[in-house]
């Protein structure tokens, strides 16, 4: 046993002694110069250093690899048999002949004394401050140049090199993890740098996706369900989709963090100009008491809250504030530009989707044409493309052909939005002789802004669609004021005996519509009120109430909504109490998934919606911090108003006879919360509301905004 041991041993020193003949210290004795050393492969016939040092020497094998001193200009310096060059030149004089090199280290001198380094990198083993250093079995021996001998385990000598590779290894571990984060980061900002073409990445994979033909989807079936008008409105919706998860992309890099310097204070506006490198000048409004402190502080200053939207094909901050942590004050910035949204339009013809068609008898995975069969047509009369309307009711004239002479089915989008119900009539020429064409009346948009596009398509009684007919039309009539609709709902009196009676909700409720009616009102075309208290203030009336308030806005109106009871979540669902709700049983409440859909109902209609909440834990309906299954309204042309966050409790104001998240809304709408031209908008009563809850209830209650609609002007102080 002992001797097939020696001869494996033999066998493996053999192997190492020919691999340590293949790179060795070599003179090119052809080069007519002095420096002419370097490192050669004698398996390869290459130089693995250039032929340039004074002198060489391999020095030991270290974990498999050797190394090598060469000298350049009086100095010698460590190299792998890579030729890679692990030290500096800077070591006058070494010693290799003992135990240390294999064990990682090279006994060298430098500056006049000995030291000890490792051979693999340009850590200190010992510092080099010895007069002479002897290398040992087991032991360094080093002699200081004033003192006696030090001794030091080549074992610990080696636990401290490990921990010191341990730590490069981790150091390149770091600086790989930061430059793949920076390439990713890199690479995510390339793909967020244009609107356009993030959404056309996001859209057209998700079409070509959903036009294709399902394996039990019969060809009737799928004729009716891709066409074009179909495709038309998901590539609206999925663009809706794109826009929101583009926002939320930049939102998760944090842009606000991008450098920003702070410019010359204007005191006479009190205004700081803040240049940003991602979002260029921004104009922040600073007392001129604080202005100093502001400036002095502006590195330690921090950015929070930021909030974005699109502004043509970019991103755009529209609004940020700026915290500084010296004197505790905080400092809103607010883009006035934001107010008008100018998301780039992108048009769907644009879009590269795959080319849709299948025959009548296709399999489930074809892509074949309609062989043999006529397609229908429709033809717009008028009005023609391009001219323009001055009433919201236009009318279209239309001819439309079947192959089997069939009344097709007519489908209209307007904006991509189908109109769901429509009363097409047959022209006429003279009393009792009919037209070929027929005539229907639309509801469009009375928006300046843009162009409205009215996209027509029939299918015939095949499942056959046309092709898609646009009409684009531009409004040039009078802008009619919105209508203010206020629904306003409390309960104080709960009969239910696992409800506790509330002091002043059913009040707040009838307080919020005095104060608004008092208002002035003259940005608005009407105002429409509803109160809901107490024992009126049932489920059903509730629901039936929004329901109705969907059914009677019109595109643009404002609607308030205000709500002072109740909260309870149960589960991943939440309910505001209505005055027949059970308290033990939450689901006998109005359940907020239902109010949501009537919101969004609302917010479809183009109509901009402020909901106010003034519940125990209202927060919770926003998502609060620490709470599952979020449920929140947050959508565009939405804002809500919460009274506390989800861990608190709404407090009642005895002195005021009005809850204290109410009394500071009521306080700010009659004019508390007017900015500089007199106006009340939805960031001025925000800051407001904050201020003077979290100051009333000694800061154990903090009331949260969701707003994603921007700044909205609500009232102008009388």
């Amino acid at each position: 046993m002992k001797q097939l041991l020696s001869i494996i041993a033999i066998f493996f020193l053999s192997l190492l002694s020919v691999r340590a003949q293949e790179v060795e210290v070599k003179w090119n004795h052809d080069l007519n110069r002095s420096n002419r050393v370097g490192l050669f492969n004698s398996r390869s016939g290459k130089w693995v250093t250039p032929q340039k040092y004074e002198n060489g020497e391999r020095i030991g094998n270290y974990k498999g690899t050797w190394y090598y001193v060469l000298k350049s200009n009086g100095l010698w310096a460590i190299f792998n048999e890579k030729g890679e060059q692990t030290t500096s030149h800077q070591f006058t004089d070494y010693y290799s002949s003992g135990y240390a090199v294999q064990t990682g280290f090279l006994i060298a001198k430098y500056d006049g004394s000995w030291g000890l380094v490792t051979v693999d990198n340009n850590t200190a083993g010992l510092s080099f401050k010895y007069k002479r250093i002897y290398d040992g079995s087991s032991y360094i021996t080093a002699t200081p140049w004033n003192g006696e001998e030090e001794q030091y385990k080549i074992s610990s000598l080696m636990e401290a090199k490990k921990k010191i590779d341990q730590e490069i290894i981790e150091e390149k571990e770091k600086a790989a993890k930061e430059a793949k984060e920076k390439t990713e980061r890199e690479k995510k900002e390339k793909e967020l740098s244009s609107f356009t073409t993030y959404a056309k990445a996001f859209v057209e994979p998700r079409v070509n996706e959903w036009q294709k033909k399902g394996e039990y989807e019969t060809t009737n079936e799928y004729g009716r369900r891709v066409t074009g008008p179909n495709r038309t409105a998901y590539v609206d919706s999925l663009q809706n989709v794109a826009e929101k998860q583009f926002i939320t992309d930049h939102t998760n890099m944090h842009p606000e963090n991008s450098a920003m310097t702070v410019g010359l204070y204007d005191a006479d506006n009190e205004v700081f100009p803040i240049q940003s490198v991602k979002f260029g000048q921004l104009l922040l409004n600073v007392p001129r008491s604080e202005a100093p402190a502001f400036k002095d502080n502006f590195s330690k200053v921090t950015r929070e809250n930021p909030e974005f939207y699109i502004d043509g094909d970019k991103i755009a901050l529209r609004s940020l504030v700026f915290s500084n942590p010296v004197n505790k004050k905080k400092y809103s910035y607010r883009n006035d530009d934001a107010l008008e949204y100018k998301k780039v339009e992108i048009d769907p013809d644009t879009y590269e989707f795959n080319v849709v068609s299948v025959s009548r008898n296709a399999a489930a995975s074809g892509t074949q044409t309609y062989a043999g069969i006529k397609k229908p047509t429709i033809r717009i009369i008028s009005p023609e493309n391009g001219t323009s309307y001055s009433t919201p009711i236009v009318s279209f004239q239309y001819e439309t052909t079947t192959s089997n002479g069939a009344e097709p089915i007519l489908h209209v989008w307007i904006n991509g939005n189908e109109v769901s119900e429509l009363s097409p009539e047959q022209g006429t020429l003279s009393k009792g002789v009919k037209a070929t064409w027929k005539t229907i009346s639309l509801v469009l948009p009375t928006d300046t802004s843009k162009p409205c596009r009215v996209m027509f398509s029939v299918i015939d009684s095949n499942g056959i669609p046309s092709e898609n007919k646009v009409v684009t039309l531009n409004y040039v009539g009078e802008i009619p004021k919105p209508t203010l609709h206020l629904l306003s709902v409390g309960v104080s009196d709960y009969p239910s005996p696992s409800l506790t009676k509330l002091n002043y909700a059913a009040k707040d409720a009838a307080d919020f519509i005095s104060v608004v009616e008092k208002s002035n009102l003259d940005i608005y075309g009407g105002l429409k009120t509803e109160l809901i208290d107490n024992k009126i203030a049932t489920r059903a009336n509730i629901e039936r109430s929004l329901s109705n308030l969907v059914k009677n806005a019109n595109q643009g109106d404002v609607i308030f909504i205000f709500f002072s009871g109740h909260g309870v979540r149960d589960g991943g669902n939440a309910y505001f109490m209505s005055y027949d709700a059970d308290g033990n049983e939450p689901y006998t409440g109005v359940d907020f998934a239902m109010i949501n859909r009537n919101l969004v109902k609302l917010k479809d209609k183009q109509c901009k919606v402020v909901l106010f909440m003034d519940a125990c834990h209202s927060g919770m309906l926003y998502g609060g911090k620490g709470m599952q299954n979020e449920i929140t309204f947050s959508e565009p042309g939405i804002i809500g108003f919460y009274s506390s966050t989800a861990s608190q409790e709404s407090a009642e104001a005895k002195s005021d006879e009005n809850g204290i998240f109410t009394k500071a809304v009521l306080d700010g709408l009659k004019g508390g919360a007017k900015n500089k031209s007199g106006e009340i908008t939805t960031l001025t009563l925000q800051n407001y509301v904050n201020e003077k809850v979290k100051a009333a209830s000694k800061g154990m209650q903090s009331p949260i905004v969701e707003n994603n609609l921007g700044e909205l002007t609500l009232f102008k102080v009388k």
